[in-house]
This record gives C-alpha cells, structure tokens and sequence, in this order.
C-alpha cells in the first residue's frame, strides 16, 4: 500500500512538472561535438558493457572508428548468448578489447560488476563510460575530452538524445529507475558504497588513484 502511495504521488510530480509552462525539464545546455578525426585520443579507453547487443555493437563501434586517432576501447561481454563479442571482433580500424565477464558474486548487479571487470582493463587516464546500444556522434569523445579538461573537471557527463522515445516516456524511466533504487535493487560498487543508476549517458571521467 506503501509503495502504491508514493508511486501515485511520484507520478503526480512529474505529471505537474512536465505541464509547467516554463518547461524546467527542457535543458537549455547542449554539448556540441568537435572535429571527428583530427585529435589525439590517446589518453581515452571507451568502456561498453554489453548483454545481448548484438544487433546494434557493431554499429556503435564503428562509431568511434573516426573520432580521432589512438582511441582504445574494451568492450564487457555480460554473459551474452546471440553472439555479441563476435560481432564486435569483425569490426576494423580500432584499438578493441574484448572480454568475458566472471560469475556474478554476491551483492552486486551485472552491469556494474561488467564495469568493474573492464576496469582492469584500462591504463588510460581517461575512461568513457558507453552503452552499447548509444551511437556515438562524429566528435562527441573530443568534445567530452575538451569540456572536461578545460573546465578543469574530473567528470563529465551528458545525456544521449533518444530518437524513439518521447520526453514522457523517458520521464517515465528515470521515475522507475528511482523507485528500483529506493526498493534495494540497486547497483554498487563493491567496498566503496558508491551506488549508480543511469538511463542513456555517455560519462567520461578522470581516472583518481586507480579508482574509475
């Protein structure tokens, strides 16, 4: 009854927020891609998690293909059973690793033990955190790179644009990825207490004493 409750009040604060005619759920900043191709991404590792993708990894892959040279990237195969890290190896003109994740262990959830396995994997001093179903535009990895670096930030993230999936709807995802985190099913990562939900980001953070 609890949780009907607070659903039901949930839903009533996105409903009048999203009416408001001041539209405060329209972010008026955009991050603008840089010149694809003509930079040096050498200090940039794109790390993908990646379950039963393999439809649409072979496209994201070739979409960093051309966003500038020394780019590494490893990609996470969560237990995949359609063939995704196959698909993956048959794409050319990029620095890619592909590993298998380890059994599950207790008290974490897959995609963010995926992580922590491709983690290791990383030696750059800079990771991007993609997902594999995210096509990335021409020079959005330099861009990310540049606004981190000249705003002088350990982190930088923005919101992919979703062709397909009305503001509603996404507003709709982002409710019901709060209301998992707020029932305990949740993501975290392993001795730190740092927990994580997140709908369609690209993240690009600085790597910190050897913690990603």
């Amino acid at each position: 009854m609890i949780l009907l409750i607070l659903s039901i009040f949930a839903f009533a604060i996105w409903f009048i927020v999203l009416i408001l005619p001041w539209r405060p759920w329209l972010n008026g900043e955009t991050l603008e891609p840089g010149l694809a191709g003509d930079c040096d991404l050498g200090d940039v590792t794109v790390l993908i998690p990646a379950r039963n993708e393999a439809e649409v990894i072979t496209d994201t892959l070739r979409g960093l293909v051309n966003q500038g040279r020394g780019l590494r990237a490893v990609l996470v195969d969560d237990g995949s059973d359609d063939g995704t890290a196959d698909c993956a190896q048959q794409v050319g003109g990029i620095d890619l690793t592909t590993i298998r994740c380890l059994s599950l262990p207790d008290g974490w959830s897959g995609k963010i033990w995926a992580l922590e396995q491709g983690t290791k994997e990383v030696k750059t001093a800079w990771t991007l955190l993609l997902d594999a179903d995210i096509l990335p535009a021409p020079g959005i990895v330099a861009a990310l790179l540049d606004k981190a670096k000249s705003d002088n930030r350990q982190f930088v993230s923005v919101m992919a644009s979703f062709a397909l999936i009305p503001t509603i709807v996404y507003l709709f995802m982002t409710w019901a990825s709060a209301l998992r985190y707020w029932r305990g099913v949740r993501s975290q990562w392993k001795n730190t207490g740092l927990q994580s939900e997140g709908i369609g980001w690209y993240s690009c953070r600085k790597r910190n004493n050897g913690f990603i």
